[in-house]
């Protein structure tokens, strides 16, 4: 094997190229298999490494090559089957004990009780992982024989005889199927025998960057090499030094116990010739140790290359690949390196408060030191928690960026689709979920719903009474979809100026021919999914669910047309792609057998398989590269950011299944995530060619406790503090709010300059001031109550732009039990003051049903009876019922009505409400009065005012501030955005104002109110 081993990763990917791209490997003549680079293997597992090696190919030879990069395990196994005989050559997709298709054939073989796909693919993982990391264990089971280690507990022996059980059955059921370990010693007996057939062994495999190999990978390509294969290892250097005796803070502490144990003292370090080497390496270059150890560190020649030392960044990673753990000569030495900035370390409340801080550095970067998008890379050990901060806020500034590693089911339209559909079957099929469900789908297929459409289908839906279900058997109103389809087309198909048929059926009358074509794919939509609500129900086997599925899921994903267009999707054959991939490794693991299939398991399998089967969107694009730590491992950048650097979070954690034989024995070589983790940490280190950059969330949102950063960033902390005298304040610990005083006062800095204006007076709302807007011309005296009314609504949401959740407005998902007081009871009154029908309000879902419902209609019918009594005699347009009682809105809306009026002539008007008539006489200064009242509306533009009708009226009637502050209970999210926590109008420093306000909302209001027996 030749390895060729390096500290810097740019040295060696050059190297690289120019070996893959010679003369002997690039050529028509050496083509195999259609590659550019002469059939030869490349190995390569990250994805980051992948596109810097292809834009390494770019830079230096100015064409662009698609490298073909192979799993180093499917190759290995690919391989066996070459050397295997003509009969027994296969694809490696095909072997029963791929951990894909190992799921399948697990599954078949569960008890009911056991049988889920979930266990499976644990059992499947668990037993891949034997195959690879313990042959030793599958080759005592292959001959029946316990798998024995004195040290274990009975559970372990429990855990071993029945995975043992299941694995006999395995092997039994495919007997003439070898695993992963005997396809491994089949190999190595092949390779070792001079007389086997080689020659369809790969000419030359390139192995790039390994960052960890699993010992049986190792020993195989070892072989290969000895038989002929030219296989090239370019192994990427932590340090140039030999690091396998460096031991770590944690390993020195147990020496020391041990040590104490055994000799009732400490002996001397030096006895015990430990080597404390660069503090950095110890603690988190354990993996790269191991590596080297396994590979032999007296087989690599490692070539020395000069380093800078010019910043403490510098000075860090020459220390790092010296292995050197020497400390500064003096404080002068670090002011010169610190001047450089290189380390910025940033603690903050949360992950928007993160990103935020990330984009003023990364202006800041722009600004004065000339940096490209491109140039900079920002990591994280999950990306998707940041996604929609950063969409947020770099969008805010058009700053170039692209987000990698996403979660498929929160970015990729067709997977989102997909799981959404999914998680209805079975469920009670809600109205608005539906409906949702179904506008999306249409987005998908690029047939988005205008406004329109989509205000009509949900007014449908809403005014039918359709809340949940499918379908029923209950008389309607039964709120099902199937009883709501009905009327609706009734109401297409009959003309009833009644609202019913003759035999007395509703007839939905709001629908017209033009608009029944988003009707009609509403309800095939629907009809779809109770097609597929009722099979599944049943148990099918794969072939049938073949078919099934490539019947119905056009409705959901759209036709089955090829699309040549590689950036464009066609979600059918997505979805359908990646069922066929699924039905291939499930009939393969079931072995030819027909097995029955239920479709929650389908559901599961299908769900993860499009997870598994997404294409990492990772690429060096010329922009601002976001991604988590994995995929971009190793790749230099001028500046690297790592973010969500969190204790709980990074380095990960491998769960220890209880029921794993390899978690209860580990040994060196084994796959070990979190140690993998921890050289990661080290590498970005060392690939940040100017500056480095951390942040974590240090501070709890909602209690400001302190949380601890990762643990790497931890000893990071120690290392700058002991080796290099850096102090703790180089972390900034950065406010709670972007608008803190701090970013304006010269404390901290930031590019927002949102807040600038409002920074002094913090969360105040009460004094924000708003650039004014030119006066609108047109007057309605709807719109005028409709502001005056909520003014904290209008000034939040029309003029701020703030939206508050209860704006959404939802369809209902449960139907009406009770007329509930306060609004429900104001409808109620209302339909029977338009003399609406009863009948028809009730099977449109406005009114419940029932005796207790049916009383409390009756009673409200009184009380309007008895309202319209009152009015006997009145001219009509000069009063309105209002079936309340009386409210300082209520007066306002009156007042404003009159005034507008009487702007033609003078004229008395009425309200007539539960408890009293009020009386307001004709007015000759309408306009002047209407106008002072526009002009507040005017004043809204700027600022917040205290203006709350009920309120106002009552400090009015009493004088009394402590009442009239009793009276704003009743208001909107938005008032009580306003309010916070205060208890007077004096705690919001609005005292004054709210006067002043109250006064000149019902300046020269003249109404006379007279009392109802």
């Amino acid at each position: 094997m030749h390895i060729i081993p390096h500290t810097n990763i740019e040295t060696l990917a050059n190297r690289f190229i120019e070996d893959l791209l010679s003369k002997e490997n690039f050529g028509a003549s050496h083509a195999k298999g259609g590659f550019l680079t002469g059939g030869n293997v490349i190995v390569c597992e990250s994805k980051g490494l992948q596109e810097y090696l292809q834009k390494k190919c770019v830079d230096r030879h100015g064409i662009w090559t698609a490298l073909p990069f192979k799993p180093l395990a499917g190759l290995l196994m690919q391989c066996a089957y070459n050397l295997s005989p003509k009969e027994h050559k296969k694809d490696e997709n095909e072997n029963i004990f791929n951990a894909n298709n190992l799921v399948w054939a697990i599954y078949k073989l569960l008890k009911d009780e056991k049988k889920t796909f979930f266990f499976a693919s644990e059992i499947a993982s668990l037993f891949s992982a034997y195959q690879i990391y313990r042959p030793e264990l599958i080759e005592k089971w292959n001959k029946g024989e316990t798998y024995e280690n004195p040290k274990v507990d009975e559970n372990f022996k429990n855990n071993e005889k029945w995975q043992r059980e299941l694995w006999t059955e395995l092997k039994a059921e495919y007997k003439n199927e070898l695993d992963i370990s005997q396809l491994y010693e089949f190999t190595e007996s092949e390779l070792k025998n001079s007389k086997s057939e080689k020659k369809f062994l790969p000419k030359q495999i390139f192995i790039f960057a390994p960052l960890s190999m699993a010992p049986v990978h190792l020993k195989t390509l070892t072989l290969l090499a000895e038989a002929g294969c030219k296989v090239n290892l370019y192994l990427h250097l932590i340090s140039g030094e030999y690091i396998g005796d460096t031991k770590s803070e944690k390993s020195i502490v147990h020496l020391r116990k041990k040590s104490w144990t055994e000799n009732g003292k400490i002996i001397d370090e030096n006895r015990l010739y430990w080597d404390l080497g660069n503090r950095l390496i110890a603690n988190l270059g354990r993996s790269a140790q191991v590596l080297y150890e396994q590979i032999g560190w007296e087989n690599l020649e490692v070539i020395d290359e000069p380093l800078n030392e010019n910043s403490l960044l510098e000075k860090i990673q020459a220390d790092i690949k010296n292995d050197n753990n020497s400390q500064l000569d003096n404080n002068s030495q670090l002011s010169t390196l610190n001047s450089q900035l290189s380390i910025t370390l940033n603690n903050c409340f949360s992950p928007l408060r993160e990103i935020e801080v990330l984009c003023d550095y990364i202006l800041d970067l722009f600004a004065n030191k000339n940096l490209s998008p491109a140039e900079i890379a920002v990591v994280s050990p999950n990306i998707e928690t940041y996604a929609s901060a950063i969409e947020m806020v770099f969008g805010r500034y058009e700053i170039p960026y692209k987000i990698a590693d996403r979660d498929l089911k929160k970015y990729d339209k067709t997977t989102q689709l997909l799981n959404l559909l999914l998680s209805q079957i079975g469920g009670r099929y809600e109205a608005a979920d539906i409906v949702a469900l179904f506008e999306y789908s249409k987005f998908v297929r690029s047939e988005e719903l205008n406004s329109n459409d989509r205000e009509r289908l949900e007014k449908w839906v809403r005014e039918n009474a359709i809340r949940h279900g499918l379908e029923s058997s209950a008389e309607p109103p039964n709120y099902s979809f199937e009883s709501g389809f009905d009327q609706l087309a009734a109401g297409f198909f009959m003309i009833s100026e009644t609202g019913f048929s003759e035999a007395q059926e509703y007839c939905y009358p709001d629908i017209e021919g033009n608009s029944a074509r988003i009707l009609g794919d509403f309800v095939c939509f629907v009809r779809a999914l109770k097609e597929i609500e009722e099979e599944s129900k049943k148990e099918k086997s794969v072939e049938d669910w073949d078919k099934f599925f490539k019947e119905n899921l056009q409705i959901f994903f759209g036709a089955d047309e090829t699309d040549f267009n590689e950036d464009r999707d066609n979600p059918y054959q997505k979805v359908i792609g990646t069922w066929d991939a699924l039905k291939k490794e499930m009939l393969t693991g079931f072995g030819g057998a027909t097995l029955l299939i239920n479709f929650s398991v389908l559901k599961n399998a299908l769900l993860k398989k499009m997870e598994a089967g997404a294409k990492n969107s990772y690429s060096l694009s010329g922009k601002v590269s976001f991604s988590n730590f994995e995929t971009i491992r190793a790749v230099p950048h001028k500046v690297i950011c790592c973010i969500g650097m969190n204790g709980k979070d990074f380095p990960r954690q491998t769960v220890s299944k209880e029921i794993s034989i390899i978690a209860a024995e580990y040994r060196q070589g084994d796959k070990d995530t979190a140690n993998e983790d921890r050289l990661m940490f080290l590498e970005t280190i060392c690939s940040a060619k100017e500056a480095l950059y951390i942040s974590w969330i240090g501070q709890s949102e909602k209690t400001a406790e302190e949380l601890e950063p990762s643990s790497v960033v931890v000893m990071f902390l120690k290392n700058l503090e002991e080796q290099y005298g850096v102090d703790k304040n180089i972390v900034v610990k950065h406010p709670l709010q972007p608008f803190s005083g701090k970013y304006y006062d010269g404390t901290l800095s930031t590019y927002d300059n949102r807040w600038q204006s409002t920074a002094r007076n913090s969360n105040n709302i009460w004094k924000w001031e708003i650039a004014p807007d030119e006066a609108e011309k047109k007057r309605d005296i709807d719109e005028l109550y409709k502001i005056l009314s909520d003014v904290p609504k209008y000034f939040l949401k029309d003029v701020c732009n703030i939206e508050l959740p209860e704006d959404t407005p939802l369809l209902e998902k449960l139907e009406p039990f009770v007329v509930e007081r306060g609004l429900e009871e104001w409808k109620l009154a209302d339909l029977i003051l338009k003399e609406r029908n009863i009948r028809i309000a009730k099977l449109r879902g406005e009114l419940p049903n029932g005796k207790f419902a049916d009383k409390s209609i009756e009673n409200i019918k009184k009380e309007i009876e008895e309202l319209k009594e009152r009015t006997e005699g009145e001219i009509p347009g000069t009063f309105w019922i209002y079936p309340s009682k009386d409210k300082g809105k209520y007066r306002l809306r009156h007042w404003l009505y009159h005034l507008d009026l009487n702007l033609k002539e003078k004229v008395n008007t009425k309200i007539f409400l539960k408890d009293c008539t009020i009386l307001l006489p004709g007015m000759e200064k309408a306009k002047e009065i209407l106008d002072k009242l526009w002009e507040l509306k005017l004043e809204l533009k700027k600022r917040m005012l205290p203006i709350f009708p009920d309120a106002a009226w009552e400090y009015k009637q009493t004088s009394d501030l402590s009442k009239a502050w009793q009276k704003l209970d009743s208001y909107s999210q938005y008032a009580k955005m306003a309010m916070k926590n205060a208890e007077s109008f004096k705690d919001l420093g609005i005292e004054e104002k709210f006067i002043e306000y109250s006064e000149k909302l019902f300046e020269n209001y003249n109404g006379v109110a007279e009392a109802v027996e």
